[in-house]
């Protein structure tokens, strides 16, 4: 575990953020991340790694949100999709990306706490987003339990859509959960359903 004389640590990817004090360690998600389809950002999905050997495991801190365009004139109009989970306990939101102190259990796998940011922003690829198909994109965070998501389309002019759901939803470690079609037209989902193990 962490702490212990002679073991290795390794974090992936390595961020000038990324911090070990002999104790506690601290990893980022970016709170912005470029999309990529059916894939998630290449420096997102951070991956630790702790042995007593010069043979390095890594294993995945965060999860997987996945969402799609219902169409691909409104995958034409954005700019970015900024995602936020509501949290249980009142007001506010659960910290999805940023730094996160980690833990590892006693089988060396990560067990994140919140991260410091409330949200992440998918920013979309030089060649725009793809809508209409069965393609998706998929945005690291850490894990979580929330009461509902709320998820804003930033068109390329700048104005903002608001999609909100009230409906809890949780994602463990390495596991992946699909929020929606995102449309202009359409709310998001009464239900969620859980895509991907990575």
């Amino acid at each position: 575990g962490l702490g212990v004389p002679g073991s290795y640590l390794a974090v992936y990817p390595d961020l000038k953020s990324n911090a070990y004090d002999g104790t506690d360690l601290t990893v980022t998600i970016p709170s912005e991340q470029t999309a990529r389809l059916n894939s998630f950002d290449s420096g997102a999905n951070v991956s630790v790694a702790c042995s007593q050997d010069e043979t390095l495991k890594f294993k995945n801190v965060g999860s997987l949100l996945g969402f799609r365009f219902t169409t691909q004139a409104e995958a034409d109009k954005m700019a970015s999709v900024t995602i936020r989970a509501k949290s249980k306990t009142g007001s506010g939101y659960v910290g999805l990306s940023g730094s996160a102190k980690v833990t590892l259990d006693a089988e060396n796998t990560p067990v994140a706490g919140a991260g410091n940011t409330d949200h992440v922003t998918i920013m979309a690829p030089e060649t725009g987003f793809k809508g209409g198909t069965a393609e998706t994109y998929f945005v690291a965070v850490y894990p979580f339990e929330c009461a509902g998501f709320e998820v804003t389309m930033t068109t390329k002019n700048g104005k903002n859509i608001v999609l909100n759901s009230d409906s809890p939803a949780s994602v463990a470690r390495n596991t992946g959960l699909s929020i929606s079609d995102l449309s202009i037209t359409h709310k998001l989902p009464e239900e969620f359903e859980v895509r991907i193990d990575f």
